[in-house]
């Protein structure tokens, strides 16, 4: 007979067998299929303890309005916002804010109004005022009888003067003694008119009459040795110049200095000494007429005595053929640069050929396939590396044609013609009242410039 014990030791070695008899492919899925076993019923049970329902209850009927515990406007755990509630939330937001920004535009034109009508109100009463004083001084005053005076004899003798009585000080005696002051001594509000001028002009009055009409003081009006009008004069270029014909050569020219050789022909047969004063000139190429057009910009010119004149002028500068501007030589460096461009490009193609030659190309399901062996693996190296660094060098040498603009060759020494476009006020004339002799020397230039003034010209 079999005891409870041999019993359980019997049921718990009947697994083991079963386990020994199993494969080990056929122990892996028992396994598996176990621990998915005991993960459904753990889930299963966790949610079968969690589910909460609610209790019915029977025993105490509501007495009041039956209420429900409701779960509306709370979203569940990765739930997507409705667009409608949520262009609902922003539009009551800026609704809101528009309301605060109309209140507070309301308040301020509230306080802008009550200003405006506090202002209105204030000139009102001023208008008033002005208009009753000057009715007042208008209106002459009724005329008042005169007091009937007491005989000299019953009046008491009149008080000493006071010796310690301060300036502007009132008399002694009672008010109504005074007489009435008129409304006519009172003062009249007027407008004021206030001109601004130069110190000078109200040191001299008449200085101003003389500028409108044209008359006066040689000191006040424009002669020849205060004003520099539309006048011409010869000239020699100092230093030549290579004007530029592209990218920013007008707006930003070359400089260059002109020696004035002669004095300076003015209008109606005047002349104004300006020789040996120095002129600045800036300009610049033109390509298509092969001149190089030259703009004032300074006068510079020294006394005698020492007194030096630096005035900004405006003029043009005329060549030896009565044309503006001054004829020069076009050259350009492109035509070099683009042959060297070319010859890069002829080598360039060269070792490309070479490269290509020297390789085998087999074409596949997998695409071409390039292929070279031994010598031919070289020449095909050396063309492919000859031929793209001399491509790069073409590129070099084109853009740097691009980069490079002709320029307008003009030499220097030659003669010019200096022609002032605008005149300009002189603060420092350039007469002394000393003979041209004493200012100048009789050197040989200076000696053929006397003997071919206008002559020649």
């Amino acid at each position: 007979m079999t005891t409870p014990r041999q019993w359980m030791q019997t049921l718990r070695g009947i697994p083991q067998q079963l386990l020994q008899r199993l494969s080990p492919r056929q122990r892996q899925y028992a396994m598996l299929g176990a621990l998915m076993a005991g993960g459904v019923g753990l889930l299963w049970s966790i949610f079968a303890f969690t589910a909460s329902s609610p209790p019915a209850s029977t025993t105490h009927p509501a007495a009041g309005p039956a209420s429900s515990v409701t779960n509306i406007g709370v979203m569940s755990p990765g739930a997507q916002v409705n667009p409608v509630d949520q262009w609902v939330g922003t539009a009551g937001r800026k609704l809101a804010q528009y309301e605060n920004e109309r209140e507070e535009q309301g308040r301020l034109n509230k306080d802008r109004q009550t200003f405006e009508a506090k202002t209105m109100q204030r000139f009102t009463e001023l208008e008033q005022r002005l208009t009753s004083t000057q009715q007042a001084a208008a209106t002459p005053p009724p005329p008042t009888p005169a007091p009937a005076m007491p005989p000299a004899a019953s009046l008491p003798p009149a008080p000493p003067p006071s010796k310690g009585l301060p300036t502007g000080a009132m008399p002694s005696g009672t008010p109504g003694d005074l007489p009435a002051l008129s409304p006519v001594m009172a003062p009249t509000p007027a407008i004021t008119r206030i001109t601004v001028a130069e110190r000078a002009l109200l040191a001299n009055p008449g200085e101003k009459a003389d500028r409108a009409t044209g008359s006066g003081s040689p000191a006040s009006a424009k002669t020849v040795s205060t004003f520099l009008p539309v006048s011409f004069t010869r000239g020699t270029l100092l230093g030549g110049l290579d004007a530029p014909t592209g990218g920013q050569s007008q707006s930003n020219p070359h400089p260059v200095l002109i020696r004035l050789s002669d004095n300076a022909f003015l209008p109606n047969r005047f002349r104004a000494e300006y020789r040996e004063c120095f002129v600045v000139a800036a300009g610049y190429g033109d390509i298509s007429s092969e001149r190089a057009y030259l703009r004032t910009e300074s006068l510079s010119c020294v006394r005698s005595d020492g007194a030096t004149l630096e005035v900004k002028i405006q003029g043009s500068i005329y060549g030896e053929d009565g044309k503006v501007g001054m004829r020069g030589r076009l050259v350009t460096k492109q035509g070099q640069m683009l042959a060297n461009a070319l010859l890069a490009g002829v080598v360039s193609g060269i070792g490309q050929g070479l490269a290509t030659s020297s390789t085998e190309y087999s074409t596949s399901a997998l695409g071409t396939v390039a292929s070279a062996t031994g010598s031919e693996a070289y020449r095909a190296g050396l063309g492919s590396g000859v031929g793209k660094a001399l491509d790069r060098l073409a590129q070099y040498y084109i853009k740097l044609a691009e980069n490079t603009f002709p320029v307008i060759e003009v030499d220097a020494g030659r003669a010019v013609d200096v022609v002032i476009t605008k005149g300009v006020r002189i603060d420092v004339p350039m007469t002394t009242g000393e003979p041209a002799s004493a200012r100048f020397a009789n050197s040989p230039e200076t000696r053929y410039l006397e003997t071919s003034d206008d002559g020649n010209y």
